[in-house]
């Protein structure tokens, strides 16, 4: 029995490690993304030309490309933990906290309430289109070195696409992050208490 509850607790324990490095590698896109957003905010301004705003969007897209490395690279043992479009992502990761035990589950019905279940786990996204981060390649490869980029170019990618409630697409993408992180914590909270 002792040796039983020691591997649910390890169970328990890689669980948590397991959430704790996703909740990581977000911790990263966040930072990442408000970096974006400054970068965005200081090349919408006239005072600026078209050359140094070329220059603050080539650190844009480094960043860019950044958020989704980190998003394609983050794993536990073998799992993608912030691309749920992989096909090594599971459809959902079920956790053993002990020996099978009958009861009441949060849906009303009976089960085994010693097995916990994070369905959805398809739908974390954490790359760039996840997010609905837009790139600034096809603005820096239609620019020169001399020509730079125009303010106007700017807006394009400043701008939320897919929802008006958000000012900036680094809005939306804060949300989402946002959303999916609250989803982890909640789910780590539960785990701290086994």
């Amino acid at each position: 029995r002792l040796r039983g509850l020691s591997a649910a607790k390890r169970g328990a324990n890689d669980a948590v490690s397991f959430l704790q490095t996703a909740q990581g590698g977000m911790q990263e896109v966040s930072n990442i993304i408000v970096r974006m957003k400054e970068l965005t905010l200081a090349a919408g301004t006239t005072t600026m030309s078209d050359r140094e705003r070329r220059f603050l969007f080539l650190e844009y897209e480094a960043l860019y490309e950044e958020v989704n490395r980190i998003a394609q690279s983050t794993e536990f043992n073998g799992i993608p933990l912030l691309n749920g479009e992989s096909d090594k992502v599971p459809e959902e990761m079920v956790f053993r906290l002990g020996d099978p035990l009958e009861g009441t589950t949060p849906d009303g019905g009976t089960g085994d309430i010693n097995t916990v279940r994070f369905d959805g786990f398809k739908n974390i996204s954490v790359t760039p289109d996840g997010l609905g981060l837009k790139s600034a390649r096809e603005l820096l490869d239609a620019s020169g070195e001399t020509d730079g980029i125009g303010i106007d170019d700017v807006e394009e990618t400043l701008l939320a696409a897919d929802d008006p409630e958000f000012s900036t697409a680094f809005d939306q993408a804060m949300n989402k992050l946002s959303t999916q992180r609250a989803e982890f914590g909640a789910f780590e909270s539960r785990l701290d208490k086994v």
